[in-house]
């Protein structure tokens, strides 16, 4: 059970009234999970954004983290992990990333936290196995009730189609910097631009053209950090056809340019 584990973890954490986490370019290799129990303002996919009480976020490495509490202190319960298989983890659960979402019911979250949080505080025999064990049967249990929330939010002839859509967002992911419109996707599988839009962000917990902008940056910053090429050339590979358009949408996203990434 090799290919993730915890790095750091806790429970109903609390936070000054002036704390602010500030990591412009993310905990390095390392994935963020956060389970707000008080109101936070937060960035984003979609920039800074209002979260409530209950809400939840996953951080990609890389992605610029920024939070602080709103009108006093802020306590959450948060996770760090990291290996090989994290990424993989995170997808087949079906947790938006960099997006605020809200699991329900949340009971889970604590005393799976304060389990992975004992073992690498006894570091008994076997422990990083035990953690890896840990970290995976949190994020099953997570998937477990962000599915039935969809499927309970679907209707049952759209719920026929979960393979049909699944298919497509793979092909979205591989085929990034293609021309890709909603309008286009919606004929293909014989719905309106409407319907489409509601089944794929009740499956997916994010809208197509948010889920195909999220994909493109995470490419544009690994290819700014791990090549030679110009700025101008990674807006071209990722799908962004004007570089001016790529500029503003990398900094509105990431609160860094381009530049500062390269």
């Amino acid at each position: 059970m090799s290919g993730v584990t915890v790095a750091a973890c806790n429970v109903n954490y609390p936070h000054a009234a002036e704390y602010v986490l500030d990591r412009p370019q993310g905990l390095g290799d390392t994935w963020v999970f956060i389970h707000f129990l008080t109101a936070c303002e937060i960035r984003t996919a979609r920039g800074i954004e209002a979260g409530r009480a209950g809400d939840c976020l996953c951080y990609a490495p890389g992605f610029p983290q920024w939070n602080r509490g709103i009108g006093g202190i802020l306590r959450n319960n948060w996770l760090h992990f990291e290996g090989p298989q994290a990424a993989a983890l995170v997808a087949e659960a079906g947790i938006p990333v960099n997006t605020l979402f809200r699991p329900h019911p949340p009971t889970f979250m604590e005393p799976a936290i304060l389990a992975m949080r004992r073992e690498l505080y006894e570091r008994r025999e076997r422990f990083a196995e035990a953690l890896s064990l840990h970290v995976r049967l949190f994020f099953i249990e997570m998937g477990r009730i962000l599915s039935e929330e969809r499927r309970n939010a679907l209707h049952a002839a759209d719920m026929a189609r979960v393979g049909e859509f699944r298919a497509l967002r793979q092909e979205l992911h591989e085929r990034f910097a293609e021309n890709w419109r909603v309008e286009a996707m919606a004929r293909a599988a014989n719905l309106s631009r409407s319907r489409f839009t509601v089944i794929y962000t009740r499956l997916f917990g994010i809208s197509p053209m948010e889920d195909l902008l999220q994909i493109r940056l995470q490419n544009a910053r690994r290819m700014l950090a791990e090549s030679r090429l110009t700025v101008a050339a990674v807006a071209a590979r990722c799908g962004f056809g004007d570089v001016t358009h790529f500029h503003r949408i990398f900094r509105r996203k990431t609160g860094n340019t381009p530049r500062a990434t390269w």
